[in-house]
């Protein structure tokens, strides 16, 4: 797929769904792990979106203890199918975050930068980042990070908890495709 230079929320939104729906599960590549992906699941391309190389790029060593988790049921479904299939007993995967007597040094978050096209998303985008913004803090280690992504089309407004937040942060930035893909690095201090 690609993007129309200088594309507005609706407009991406439409294309991405366009095109979600004309895909198949298909075999993906990312970061040299060849992994299925599911119809109904964002494909990781990273010719879509600086934010998705990004994020590759931070993914933890899967030698060690990784916890992943979503909100999506079929996102949660595909993950661990390909858990399986590579027999990576070191990854667990929740529907939602662990109890909170658990601290990471690495989390990364793959947002809803849109409240259209999520049936799963069953809150205001502003309230879902208000929430994960005031909570991720307490699942840091010291000195851990969190990175999450955005766009320059998304209503930058919901990331306001970002600037009360005991976090420290700092912004890396591409332009493609007609907008800016953000990912925010997130330090607790």
């Amino acid at each position: 797929m690609r993007i129309p230079e200088n594309v507005s929320q609706e407009t991406y939104c439409q294309l991405w769904l366009a095109a979600n729906q004309q895909r198949f599960t298909t075999n993906y590549t990312a970061a040299n792990i060849p992994i299925i992906v599911y119809q109904q699941v964002f494909c990781p391309s990273t010719e879509l979106t600086h934010s998705t190389s990004f994020l590759l790029s931070k993914l933890p060593d899967l030698s060690k203890k990784v916890i992943a988790c979503d909100i999506d049921p079929v996102a949660i479904a595909n993950c661990k199918e390909n858990i399986a299939r590579h027999q990576l007993d070191s990854i667990n995967v929740f529907e939602a975050l662990p109890a909170n007597d658990k601290l990471f040094d690495v989390i990364i978050a793959n947002l809803p930068i849109l409240e259209s096209g999520w049936d799963y998303v069953v809150t205001d985008i502003k309230k879902l980042y208000d929430d994960f913004l005031n909570q991720v803090y307490f699942y840091l280690t010291h000195n851990g990070q969190c990175y999450f992504s955005f766009a320059s089309f998304g209503n930058h407004q919901v990331l306001s908890a970002l600037d009360a937040s005991p976090l420290t942060w700092h912004m890396h930035q591409a332009h493609r495709f007609g907008c800016y893909w953000q990912v925010f690095e997130t330090t607790k201090a």
